[in-house]
């Protein structure tokens, strides 16, 4: 899908991308090669010559490093704990550093890979105190955010006031020794605008290609009801 966004001149750009944050564990090439060729090991209770070289990975993935929440070989915390957490933290952080208070929000729209049966964005909400706004969260990976700006934009969901869009990831919780996976990093982003002042959406359509070069395993089962997805791409719902 494709979003086109219009600043007006006085908006600071820069000021809007409020919140970034990264999980505190770096993983390089080399440290993952040694963890997963020693796990190849393991699980096949011998050596058959397969080693993973730093430079497959990044002849594989084009990443030379990511950032995790927990080290390689520690059991990964459940997302229910982590993703919820990881997206409070960015939106307090990210409304402290604009100086809104969570009150003048009128909307909170949070974009993630994978559902966990909680509605994420009212977590969200819930916890940070901002009252009578908005709550919508989509599930559809990289491309979270644009379909959740589209679905705005199109259903005129909200015109103008402050919201808040944010973007937690929780990827090594679901990865195994697929390489084709291993380009993610764990983090949280937050991006606050006032729609209709700073910034407006002044196009947005989907593309109806669907790339299958990596297949997310989510289970739709814990998708809540009236969340978005990528599977209703001719938005007649």
């Amino acid at each position: 899908m494709t979003v086109e966004l219009e600043k007006a001149p006085r908006a600071n750009w820069e000021q809007l991308a409020s919140e970034v944050i990264l999980g505190p564990v770096e993983i390089t090439n080399e440290r993952l090669a040694d963890f997963l060729t020693l796990n190849y090991k393991r699980r096949h209770d011998k050596n058959n010559g397969k080693t993973i070289l730093p430079g497959l990975i990044s002849e594989r993935t084009g990443t030379q490093t990511r950032f995790a929440l927990q080290e390689l070989h520690q059991e990964p915390k459940d997302i229910k704990e982590t993703v919820p957490s990881l997206a409070i933290s960015a939106t307090k952080k990210g409304l402290a550093k604009r100086g809104w208070e969570p009150e003048s929000l009128e909307g909170i729209f949070v974009a993630t890979s994978y559902p966990f049966g909680g509605r994420l964005a009212q977590i969200v909400s819930d916890e940070v105190k901002a009252k009578n706004c908005l709550q919508v969260e989509a599930y559809a990976a990289c491309s979270g955010i644009g379909v959740l700006l589209t679905k705005v934009f199109k259903h005129k969901l909200i015109t103008k006031g402050r919201v808040a869009l944010v973007a937690p990831e929780h990827y090594t919780a679901k990865m195994d020794m697929d390489l084709n996976r291993r380009i993610f990093s764990d983090g949280v982003s937050i991006l606050l605008v006032e729609l209709g002042k700073e910034v407006e959406i002044v196009y947005a359509d989907y593309i109806h290609e669907v790339n299958d070069a990596i297949k997310m395993p989510i289970e739709e089962d814990k998708i809540p009801d009236g969340s978005i997805t990528v599977k209703v791409p001719n938005d007649t719902e």
